[in-house]
């Protein structure tokens, strides 16, 4: 089953996109530019800015209908690339009036496919089950060793460096949260 924000339908599917009535194909070209070098940061600032301009154009004209077409990039975690992909999606939906009726995530690689339905359906019930909505609560926990404190490199978007520490579950204390977190 396809999941829905707000009555907008949010599918992935296998193939090539094509161009239906009143739809936008946002096909993300202008990344095949990035360098490979570029820092994992400054491609997922501009995976999102791509993201944030197919929903903007898709608003302009009154969409119903918008299919996205990611694909891999270099140096990129597949994983990383799904989280964006549906935070872009969860976050447009959920705090915008849209027109829209239908987002698609087109995918013409199968492996990438089959990632892509598992995680975007996985990760937007996690969104918008477990976690208690909008806004967020987040904990952040400071371990301190006798030679500094614990920083963990992020696996999951924004990346970067942070502090351990995460989502506060739905009907989760503070406390029971950062232990967990902690855990971790």
């Amino acid at each position: 089953m396809n999941p829905q924000i707000k009555g907008t339908q949010i599918e992935v599917v296998f193939g090539r996109a094509k161009k239906m009535k009143a739809c936008i194909v946002a096909d993300f070209q202008r990344l095949r530019t990035l360098s490979p070098n570029l820092s994992i940061i400054k491609k997922e600032q501009a995976l999102r800015q791509e993201c944030r301009k197919a929903f903007r154009q898709a608003q302009g004209k009154k969409c119903k209908v918008l299919c996205l077409v990611p694909f891999a990039l270099k140096n990129f975690p597949v994983i990383g690339l799904t989280r964006v992909v549906t935070q872009g999606v969860h976050r447009f939906l959920t705090r915008e009036k849209t027109a829209l009726k239908r987002i698609i995530i087109c995918l013409a690689d199968k492996k990438l496919y089959q990632i892509f339905k598992k995680e975007v359906t996985g990760y937007l019930e996690h969104l918008l089950k477990t976690l208690a909505g909008e806004p967020y609560i987040t904990v952040d926990v400071i371990i301190e060793l006798p030679y500094g404190i614990v920083i963990i490199e992020r696996s999951n978007p924004p990346f970067g460096w942070a502090l351990p520490g995460g989502f506060v579950d739905r009907d989760e204390s503070l406390e029971t949260a950062v232990r967990r977190e902690a855990m971790e």
